[in-house]
């Protein structure tokens, strides 16, 4: 059978307004040029492309073909053509994926192709997603073409996807992606020389070596910005967010980006509630001819920079963009960019430390930033609950269990009352720091978009499920006597373990995220609790052996003459030694949990990658 090709053909007219009409030649031949438009192509590579969700079609199956870019386009038109024939005869008809999209597709070339609506050219789109549907016949291999149009005389013809092979034919030829380099050097460099005389700062500096900087000058009406940032993955953006409150909610956004082909540009983008993804805004304060945009590789690390200077007319105003003469906040953000849209932030925002007013020629430098509360709260109570309340009921449970086995608190036994009153207590402030932490993220779980600190939510949520069973299967144990209890017994111990180790790790991983504002050595004052901790239950574990055929001889003589829980406390082996470790390991835990706490609440810089 001869191979066929899929050819996806986006085609716009105008007409005044863009027209909807195809005359039968762009579907002859598969020449897919739109006949009402100017027969000049755009030139330079198409700001667009073809995807399909499978690499291979069956018989009166279906493929969904998704139009996307990162510019807006305004009609298209749709046809399935031979692979090895890209001027053959169409095959097989499309229709819309999306029924919220219905209105802006149309059927064309004697119902085997689509093309847009007028709908379409009054309310452009970046994305648009088809259903193609197979004949009944197998037709051979296909591949996507398409042709695009961003405005009257700029269209792109022909731009293929990947081909979509029968599962009988030869398998297709694989298109050798493009090759993608980086744009030659941002020139001149942005730099924070002059800062707070020349022009005012937001930045995060040593000497000329940047994790980000901002730079605005006024220039008549107008305020003109830079903007410099490394940036993580194949593609992100830096955003400088314009509020009148400390927050990303009713924000004017102006974003530089990077795509994953290394194309960056600048955009405009409007948050209502301060959760992604944002609104898009083609027309605001800033012209798209007004500004320069960059992206270079750090040849000797895994990050990028970027690099823009756009101008802000501050005429150019609506209840998205906000006046420059009043008193803002400038919020500096980075995070994933997915084609037209930013995706969450990535937690680690830079707020300046009160409200500017850019027109205001009297510059400041700025290099100190807000720290949000709720971070540092959760930090703290996390902290409090595994390093404080948690450990310490883990060591009592773990070899406090045969002393002071008649001593009663709360109707239970000492260790009992006491370990079940700290576990709860880790419990509930766990419960509090997760609750302040999706307080923090509006209600959204949000991965960070690199590792170590992209495992601290998973690791955290895990640390506060297993917190959560464990009092639950405590509720349900059964009798001491009980044949099953050493089942309840592992499972408790395994459960209080697991919640132990994974919160411990999280907060280790917290620790280094950007967003928690603190210094690169905290981890080693963790790391030294830690070390301690081991050491006491290595020093509790052996001494536990050296005293067990004492305690369990002391144990058969106590029980020959008085019952279980009656009389006086049998005489415990090595009982002075234990509370003495008891007690220093209280203390000790105390002082670490109080000066991780201090550290974090007060603590006001964060160390991260600088170029």
């Amino acid at each position: 059978m001869e191979n066929m090709e899929l050819l996806l053909v986006v085609s716009l007219l105008f007409t005044g307004a863009l027209a909807n009409e195809f005359d039968n030649s762009a579907c002859e031949n598969a020449n897919m040029e739109p006949v009402a438009l100017d027969p000049n192509r755009a030139t330079g590579r198409p700001p667009y492309n073809v995807t399909v969700n499978a690499g291979q079609y069956s018989a009166g199956g279906s493929v969904i073909v998704t139009l996307q870019g990162t510019e807006p386009f305004i009609g298209f038109m749709i046809l399935a053509l031979p692979e090895s024939n890209a001027s053959g005869s169409a095959i097989g008809s499309f229709q819309v994926a999306n029924g919220w999209q219905e209105e802006l597709v149309e059927p064309i070339c004697v119902g085997r192709g689509a093309t847009h609506t007028s709908e379409l050219s009054q309310v452009p789109t970046f994305s648009l997603a088809l259903k193609w549907s197979a004949p009944s016949i197998l037709a051979g291999n296909i591949v996507f073409y398409v042709t695009f149009v961003r405005s009257e005389g700029e269209y792109w013809t022909k731009v293929a996807s990947r081909p979509v092979w029968d599962g009988i034919s030869r398998l297709p030829t694989t298109r050798a992606p493009e090759k993608v380099t980086d744009p030659p050097a941002f020139s001149p460099a942005i730099r924070n020389d002059g800062c707070g005389t020349n022009k005012g700062c937001i930045e995060e500096c040593e000497g000329q070596k940047c994790s980000f900087l901002v730079t605005w000058r006024k220039n008549g009406n107008k305020v003109d910005f830079e903007m410099f940032g490394t940036l993580f993955g194949s593609q992100g953006y830096i955003v400088l967010a314009l509020s009148e409150t400390p927050d990303m909610a009713d924000a004017s956004l102006i974003a530089c980006t990077v795509d994953d082909a290394r194309r960056s540009e600048v955009r405009q983008y409007y948050s209502e509630d301060g959760r992604a993804p944002y609104e898009y805004v083609e027309i605001g304060p800033i012209n798209k001819e007004s500004y320069d945009a960059g992206v270079q590789t750090n040849e000797t690390a895994n990050y990028k920079t970027m690099s823009c200077r756009f101008s802000y007319d501050n005429d150019v105003r609506d209840d998205k963009w906000k006046n420059l003469n009043d008193e803002l906040y400038l919020i500096i953000a980075r995070g994933e960019y997915s084609p037209p849209d930013l995706k969450e932030y990535d937690g680690n925002l830079k707020i300046s430390p009160t409200p500017i007013q850019l027109f205001d020629t009297n510059y400041k430098s700025i290099t100190t930033f807000k720290v949000n509360i709720l971070i540092k709260a959760h930090a703290c109570v996390m902290v409090i609950a595994w390093v404080l309340c948690g450990s310490i009921g883990i060591i009592l449970g773990q070899y406090y269990k045969a002393m002071w086995t008649n001593t009663k608190t709360c109707g239970q036994k000492a260790w009992f009352a006491y370990h079940r009153a700290l576990m709860l207590c880790a419990m509930i402030f766990t419960i509090i720091g997760f609750t302040l932490i999706l307080i923090f993220r509006n209600g959204k779980f949000v991965l960070p978009p690199q590792l170590p600190t992209k495992a601290h939510p998973i690791i955290g949520l895990i640390a506060i499920i297993c917190s959560l069973l464990n009092p639950v299967l405590a509720a349900f144990r059964c009798n001491p006597d009980d044949d099953k209890r050493p089942f309840f017994n592992w499972f408790h111990w395994f459960f209080g373990a697991v919640a132990h180790i994974f919160a411990i790790v999280a907060i280790f991983l917290g620790m280094l995220m950007p967003s928690a504002v603190l210094p690169e050595w905290i981890t080693y004052v963790l790391m030294a609790f830690c070390i301690f901790h081991l050491c006491v239950q290595v020093i509790l574990e052996i001494h536990q052996c050296c005293m067990y055929d004492k305690n369990r001889d002391r144990q058969e003589e106590y029980l020959m003459i008085n019952k279980p829980g009656e009389g006086k406390e049998p005489k415990y082996a090595g009982r002075g030694f234990k509370c003495g470790m008891l007690i220093f390991y209280v203390i000790v835990a105390s002082l670490f949990t109080i000066a991780l706490v201090v550290i974090i609440a007060i603590w006001g810089t964060a160390k991260i990658p600088l170029m």
